[in-house]
């Protein structure tokens, strides 16, 4: 029952200027997004339901985007497999040249990442306050990329 109940509730969903439902510095909206990076919008206790979920969506690009930006605002827990997937996906990015950037990391899940050193082997700089935030790291990282990256 809980793990059907976690499934229910726990959403990943890409964001796009054009379907973001949030406003502000969280938002898409009114913001142009650089070519190679896509947004997707975590919800819920991020537990195993929510890992699975997470893959499935990111199995969906044809091509690997040069940044993801994984807004975790809505995210008010995470167990070990919600870091296990995190932990693969950083790596699984790092070796085919592409960054990740979480924001909005809330308390619960910032002291785990933290605690089990993802955190450090992520890097401080790509923990962003918020979208807003994260989409000018973004802009920053495919700036300063060798020309052979370079999306």
């Amino acid at each position: 029952m809980f793990v059907r109940r976690m499934e229910e509730i726990s959403q990943i969903k890409l964001v796009t200027p054009d379907n973001d439902p949030d406003a502000g510095r969280e938002s898409v909206r009114d913001r142009a997004v650089p070519d190679g990076v896509v947004v997707y919008r975590i919800e819920g206790p991020f537990f195993f339901a929510a890992a699975e979920k997470l893959e499935a969506a990111l199995a969906r690009h044809a091509t690997m985007p040069r940044v993801v930006i994984f807004r975790l605002r809505t995210v008010p827990a995470m167990d070990a497999t919600g870091l296990r997937a995190l932990e693969l996906i950083r790596h699984k990015f790092a070796q085919k040249g592409a960054n990740l950037l979480l924001s909005g990391v809330q308390p619960q899940p910032m002291k785990l990442l933290y605690n089990a050193g993802f955190a450090e082997r992520l890097g401080l700089d790509n923990f962003c306050a918020n979208t807003e935030v994260a989409l000018e790291r973004a802009r920053r990282l495919i700036e300063t990329a060798p020309p052979e990256t370079r999306v």
